[in-house]
């Protein structure tokens, strides 16, 4: 089996999913009308977002536990390959880092990291002690006024 692990501006391009009239992804539910269409396609061109702790996150083929829906792709994914799609985060998903206090602490493993400058907005990070990857915003402290 290919482990591999993509961002998911690659799978857009790579896999080319279904669109819906304003560019996105056509999202397909996990029961109904879509659990019944997506029976009748082929499986390698089948994505499964799931939650996992909390965090979306995507990966190939149909899956069952912690699915949240499906996509369906133009392109189908080799039957040798296990991929991982990196979910773009929302903005309050990010992890905040004070640019002058280089210091961030891991969701996952709890583990206090130090960020090696030179520090950059949306840069990604991964925790030395667990390996999670993350994605930091980088801000600076605001003065309280008095």
């Amino acid at each position: 089996m290919e482990y591999i692990q993509m961002t998911y501006e690659e799978w857009l391009e790579q896999y080319k999913p279904l669109l819906n009239v304003d560019g996105t992804p056509l999202v397909f539910e996990t029961y109904g009308v879509d659990y019944e269409e997506l029976k009748e396609k082929n499986r390698l061109t089948i994505w499964t977002v799931e939650d996992i702790d909390g965090e979306t996150a995507m990966f190939s083929g149909f899956h069952w536990v912690n699915r949240l829906h499906y996509h369906i792709t133009t392109v189908p994914f080799k039957e040798e390959q296990s991929i991982a799609v990196v979910m773009p985060q929302e903005e309050e998903d990010l992890d905040e880092i004070d640019v002058d206090s280089p210091e961030w602490t891991c969701h996952w493993c709890t583990e206090t990291n130090v960020v090696e400058p030179p520090m950059a907005d949306g840069m990604h990070v991964e925790c030395e002690n667990c390996g999670e990857k993350f994605i930091l915003r980088i801000c600076r402290k605001k003065e309280t006024g008095t």
